[in-house]
């Protein structure tokens, strides 16, 4: 009997340790895109996507300018980071969503400026069987730049955020030994905490009356109660964004 037991709780813990020797470490943290310049006038409804290739980043966004000032938006950015089991959900695997409210202002010869307030949801290893992790985040991220005619231009923006971490063990039949096993490897041991991170970022612009092209880069730097594993600390990022107010209605205005 003694001896089935052995041989029962061996087979329970030998894939766990061939996935602990055989597997990368995770990351838990992307910076993602920084929103600027996204809207010109009250109405502007705007669609966008945007692409990291490294970390198979894609994000979509929409966006609509309640007022000549006053904005909302929302994104959705899936990427793959936590270097789990390959891809077991590839829409959720790895996930940041962020809403914003967003005050801008277009000045004259050129001149704009923006101050977005975001609240955002994310997850890490979504699909795998042993934890769950989740991070809440608050946010603000003003921004300032110039448009060259109305056409090319630069944005600089920085986010100060607070990122909080909460990890829930999905504990089964497994023993705290196992347990304390999985929690070691993947650092979950010291991650329920709030993070807060300031991330500069500065944007290319190429503009035309209904689209727009940007290329940002960002730099993430943690601070306050830091988190003690990998991180993706910088990112580049490609977007495409329409204007869908000037397309649908344009002629209907002339």
């Amino acid at each position: 009997m003694k001896l089935q037991i052995r041989l029962i709780n061996i087979y329970k813990i030998f894939p766990l340790l061939v996935f602990i020797f055989t597997s990368c470490g995770p990351l838990y943290y992307n910076p993602i895109k920084q929103n600027v310049r996204v809207f010109e006038k009250k109405g502007d409804i705007v669609a966008s996507i945007s692409a990291q290739p490294v970390y198979s980043q894609l994000g979509i966004d929409a966006g609509y300018a309640l007022t000549d000032n006053i904005g909302i938006n929302t994104s959705y950015n899936r990427f793959n980071i936590s270097r789990y089991g390959g891809e077991t959900n590839i829409f959720v695997k790895d996930f940041l969503w962020d809403n914003e409210l967003i005050f801008y202002k277009n000045f004259k010869y050129g001149l704009f400026g923006a101050a977005n307030l975001g609240y955002g949801r994310g997850g890490f290893n979504v699909c795998n069987p042993y934890y769950r992790l989740s991070m809440d985040r608050f946010y603000a991220q003003p921004s300032i730049g110039y448009l060259l005619f109305n056409r090319i231009g630069i944005a600089f923006s920085t986010r100060f955020s607070e990122s909080i971490y909460n990890v829930k063990m999905y504990m089964n039949s497994r023993s705290d030994y196992e347990n304390k096993l999985i929690q070691s490897y993947f650092g979950l041991t010291d991650i329920d905490k709030s993070v807060f991170f300031i991330e500069p970022a500065v944007t290319f612009i190429k503009k035309t009356n209904s689209s727009t092209w940007k290329l940002q880069y960002i730099r993430s730097f943690s601070y306050l109660n830091p988190i003690h594993y990998d991180l993706v600390y910088e990112n580049l990022i490609f977007s495409y964004s329409l204007n869908l107010n000037y397309l649908l209605f344009r002629k209907k205005k002339e």
